[in-house]
């Protein structure tokens, strides 16, 4: 156990990991990544009504049942409102079921965040520290973590519309309004390729004014990916911090 300074620092240091800005985003990504072909797509926004949401939901309750690992670059924007400034991110985001998570940032700064299914580890290249959690009952619950079968059942989960569309537009955008509380996150914007019915950009936006802004790109779903890739060991000489108070949530 390193001596509650070290922690200290480690915490202090830690509100400023990608996670500060993302906590919600993900729980949409993988249920979206999906084709329905863009003739199929354009025919069912044309029809409106909630026959047209109910058929779209559908397609991708079924489509995100057969995805069960997914790898994709990610450029994220978070807007504060209360400093009217922006800060970017980029990076690797890597997914497998049931609910296994990594993340490579590699701007502006480089961080490793990786849940093996038992510890939850948030690395920093520039200080050469680790943080090692243990996690509560309740943090398998939560979206990020539960991605792969969270969108399963989207309906139970968000009241779903679709924003108005022009036909020679290329893209289709998706607004979901949360039934339950999901802390600052009112609402959820998916913006969708018409061409593909992959999910382009998903933005979050808050009660503050603050919105989360994700893009992928290059997206694989059911990849191979290796279990080393979920796994963790630090380094010869890596400051491991270890933070006896179970994690409820994701940052």
């Amino acid at each position: 156990m390193a001596p509650a300074t070290a922690l200290s620092r480690a915490k202090s240091f830690e509100k400023w990991s990608i996670f500060n800005i993302m906590k919600t985003f993900l729980k949409l990504i993988l249920s979206l990544s999906f084709s329905l072909g863009a003739m199929a797509w354009i025919s069912l926004v044309l029809a409106g009504g909630n026959g047209c949401v109910d058929t779209v939901v559908a397609s991708f309750e079924e489509r995100y049942r057969a995805v069960h690992s997914l790898a994709s670059d990610f450029t994220q924007e978070n807007f504060i409102a209360s400093l009217e400034e922006s800060r970017a991110f980029q990076g690797k985001l890597f997914l497998a079921r049931p609910s296994l998570f990594a993340m490579e940032v590699f701007s502006p700064s480089r961080q490793t965040l990786i849940f093996d299914g038992h510890f939850f580890w948030v690395y920093t290249e520039a200080s050469n520290q680790v943080l090692k959690h243990t996690v509560a009952q309740s943090f398998f619950d939560h979206p990020l973590i539960s991605l792969l079968t969270t969108m399963e059942n989207l309906q139970e989960n968000f009241t779903v519309s679709l924003a108005p569309s022009e036909a020679a537009t290329v893209d289709q955008v998706l607004m979901l309004t949360p039934k339950k509380s999901t802390g600052e996150v009112q609402t959820i914007h998916l913006r969708v390729s018409k061409e593909t019915s992959q999910i382009k950009e998903v933005t979050l936006y808050h009660g503050s004014g603050n919105y989360t802004r994700l893009a992928l790109n290059n997206t694989v779903e059911n990849g191979e990916l290796p279990p080393e890739r979920f796994q963790y060991s630090p380094a010869p000489g890596t400051d491991v911090v270890e933070d006896p108070t179970p994690v409820l949530k994701p940052y």
